[in-house]
């Protein structure tokens, strides 16, 4: 592969914008009342700045979303900056509820209290981004950017851009790749790059020739590096009201400093960042209106008093009521060290951010969580932890897979995936991993994730394939360390299913595809199925606890199923594969059997039909997968000629001696 810059089209052009200034925010994630920040500018931020240029209304920019959003983005940080939280409130009398349920009001006015909503911001970040489009559009685009019709914000209104935001216009001549390593040819950026070696690229999915281009990876390696740069986004704008926003696939990757181009000699020069100007001294917070809280961080002698970080900005230490029983009267006992009479201790920036998050997930009432009681040491560890992955994820190592032949003289194959994950008794119970699989709706929702392209139609876009395309199957397979099986018609993309969770996973094999239509009628196969037994009674489901009514069970749906049970062991999983309804807050369980045995194909085409669409019901929560292996009798006496993918070692022994049984009655 060649890895020489391509020329662009000439009926496309590069469009270039510098977002640089004091404050930048652009929306990402929300902890219930806490407003984050993404580290780069996100793709709708950018596509709401060009409406704000082109003085179009909302209506108007809903009418030209689709064009806009065909613009390909690219994002150079050539400053990253630095993350700050805003205290800030929120009035409109929209009120916010007290542990009792109330309203909370001002005991003065008796008006309705404001809400307390903390804001992120990016201090002194410079972005260099890239928008490559047809010629006539980045045109316009150019025009309005040069005298927009109303004023342009780095996201949030209250960030005004430090310097003009049109940085050029580069047409037929330069390349994507040679564009994205010089300034643009208007740059009027001020602000200094940092001092690291390598500088951070995020763009839309473009051709592997490009990314080669731009990253000047050798052929031999392109391939494995394009897919390790891959990860997933939600931040392309699709409507406006209500806000609705869809998933990209972008890449993220580091160049060599080195590399980029040095500014032209007619571009303003970058001041110093010594200079005064460029730094707001930390105002004096030494007097604290709240006496209670003055104690407490006198008390706490400048420390978190859970990880004890002694941070160099006192705003960093947050107040932190481990009860609201006396809130507007809080009581801190300076005479003793002890904590355990005070209603307030202090906490650092990520501290403080965990227990919130905490405290929020489980719907915590007038006591509150007290960060040095050893029951949430750990809880509060791991939800810190969640938050840093957040902020600098690690991707799991996905195995490359050459793209298989799925249709092929007129046979249907399917996919099967089995991953490792950081759970099982290995672990401890409230293990990151181990929490996830309790639910079942929420492992669902990641595994969806890696069929993106399945069709339109489907539940949720992005989230998921209809049975009538195929769809899934998966079944946890508990022990030391805990698996998922997946079976799929479709070839699965788990780098964009698990991108984000290092703390879940660190390295998922290739799928392996099998051919359905090699089981026949003839030979013995060895089986496991996870399934839900039940029974309707007045239009609705009942379980089935009754081991001789479960063996029946399996018996009434082999016979539609294609086979006939020849041995079978049935070992009951309890209700472990409960989860919570969101809108109810009810649980939700099944009722997990595990079926181990031996069974008769008896018809091939249902057979085959069976494994792609499993057997009973609440698929969608772990059931109905069937897992196989093909036995064949000889001279040397019995032996597996062939196994599903989906089988652990420690189960393929136990199914041997179920053969030898057969063997030896036979």
């Amino acid at each position: 592969m060649s890895t020489q810059p391509q020329s662009e089209s000439p009926e496309t052009a590069i469009l270039c914008l510098r977002l640089e200034g004091p404050l930048q925010s652009w929306g990402g994630r929300s902890i219930g009342r806490y407003r984050r920040t993404e580290s780069v500018p996100t793709k709708s931020g950018v596509i709401g700045l060009l409406g704000a240029a082109l003085g179009l209304s909302r209506s108007a920019l809903q009418a030209r979303l689709d064009e806009l959003n065909q613009l390909t983005m690219v994002v150079r940080v050539d400053r990253a900056g630095t993350l700050a939280e805003d205290y800030q409130t929120v009035g409109a009398k929209v009120g916010v509820l007290t542990a009792e349920g109330k309203i909370k009001k001002t005991a003065g006015t008796g008006e309705v209290e404001a809400i307390i909503s903390p804001r992120e911001f990016l201090l002194d970040a410079s972005f260099l981004v890239l928008l490559r489009g047809s010629r006539s559009l980045i045109d316009e685009l150019a025009v309005a950017l040069q005298s927009p019709g109303w004023p342009l914000f780095l996201g949030r209104k209250r960030c005004v851009p430090g310097t003009g935001v049109f940085a050029g216009v580069h047409f037929s001549e330069v390349s994507f790749a040679e564009a994205l390593l010089q300034d643009g040819p208007n740059d009027p950026s001020l602000v200094p790059p940092d001092s690291r070696d390598h500088v951070r690229v995020v763009t839309d999915l473009i051709s592997v020739a490009e990314f080669a281009d731009i990253t000047g990876v050798t052929r031999d390696d392109v391939s494995e590096a394009f897919e390790v740069s891959r990860s997933y986004v939600v931040d392309r704008l699709e409507r406006l009201d209500p806000p609705v926003h869809r998933g990209r696939i972008v890449l993220e990757f580091e160049i060599d400093r080195s590399d980029l181009c040095p500014r032209h000699a007619d571009q303003p020069e970058r001041p110093d960042l010594s200079d005064p100007l460029f730094g707001i001294s930390a105002p004096d917070v030494s007097e604290w209106r709240d006496t209670a809280k003055k104690q407490a961080r006198e008390k706490s002698g400048g420390r978190c008093i859970f990880c004890r970080f002694e941070p160099s900005d006192p705003r960093q230490l947050h107040a932190h009521h481990r009860t609201y029983e006396r809130r507007g009267r809080e009581r801190v006992t300076v005479e003793c060290d002890d904590v355990t009479g005070d209603d307030l201790v202090m906490l650092c920036d990520e501290c403080h951010a965990a227990v919130t998050m905490l405290e929020y997930q489980n719907g915590f009432g007038l006591t509150r969580i007290d960060p040095q009681h050893p029951a949430w040491r750990t809880r509060i560890e791991q939800a810190r932890e969640a938050r840093r992955r957040q902020t600098n994820p690690v991707h799991p190592q996905i195995a490359l897979m050459d793209s298989p032949q799925v249709e092929q003289e007129g046979r249907r194959y399917l996919f099967e995936s089995v991953i490792p994950l950081k759970a099982g008794d290995t672990f401890a119970d409230d293990a990151p991993g181990n929490r996830w699989l309790v639910n079942r709706h929420h492992v669902h929702q990641r595994l969806s994730m890696a069929f993106p392209d399945a069709g339109a139609e489907s539940a949720a876009a992005g989230y998921g394939v209809k049975r009538g395309e195929g769809g899934f199957l998966f079944r946890v397979e508990h022990g030391a360390i805990t698996t998922i099986i997946v079976r799929s018609c479709l070839a699965p993309d788990w780098g964009r299913a698990f991108r984000n969770a290092g703390w879940l996973v660190d390295h998922i094999p290739a799928p392996t595809v099998f051919d359905p239509k090699q089981f026949s009628t003839a030979g013995t196969v060895n089986f496991r199925l996870t399934a839900n037994p039940t029974v309707k009674r007045a239009g609705k489901r009942h379980s089935i606890t009754d081991k001789e009514a479960q063996l029946a069970w399996l018996s009434r749906k082999a016979t539609g199923s294609g086979f006939h049970v020849l041995q079978v062991s049935v070992r009951t999983e309890g209700n472990s594969h409960g989860i919570r309804r969101s809108g109810t807050g009810q649980a939700m369980t099944h009722n997990g059997v595990c079926f181990d045995g031996v069974l008769q194909v008896t018809d091939a085409d249902q057979f085959q039909q069976t494994l792609q669409s499993g057997i009973g019901s609440a698929k969608a929560f772990g059931f109905g997968l069937l897992s196989v292996a093909y036995l064949l009798t000889g001279k040397t006496g019995l032996r597996i000629l062939w196994r599903s993918f989906s089988f652990p070692e420690s189960w393929m022994a136990t199914a041997n001696q179920s053969l030898n049984v057969l063997a030896a009655n036979d």
